[in-house]
C-alpha cells in the first residue's frame, strides 16, 4: 500500500492510500473534487526503510477547469 499526500500549492487536498500513484501529466479526481493534473511527484522513503514498510509520495497538482 502506498500513502500519497496530494497538494495544490500549499493547500492539502488529501492523504490517500492506494496500490498505484498517478504519474506526472495524469488527471484524476479525489472523491467529488477535481479534476487535478499531476505536475510533480516526489517519493520519500521512511528513515530505516524496510521493504515491507509503506512508501510515501507527495503529488503536487493543479485543479483543472470542470468545463
Amino acid at each position: 500500500m502506498i500513502i500519497t499526500r496530494v497538494l495544490d500549492g500549499d493547500k492539502l487536498i488529501c492523504d490517500m492510500e492506494s496500490e498505484t500513484v498517478p504519474m506526472v501529466g495524469d488527471i484524476f479526481w479525489w472523491k467529488t473534487n477535481g479534476p487535478y493534473v499531476v505536475q510533480e511527484r516526489t517519493w520519500h522513503l521512511p528513515v530505516g526503510y524496510i521493504e515491507e514498510h509503506l512508501y510515501t509520495v507527495v503529488l503536487k497538482v493543479k485543479e483543472m477547469s470542470k468545463s
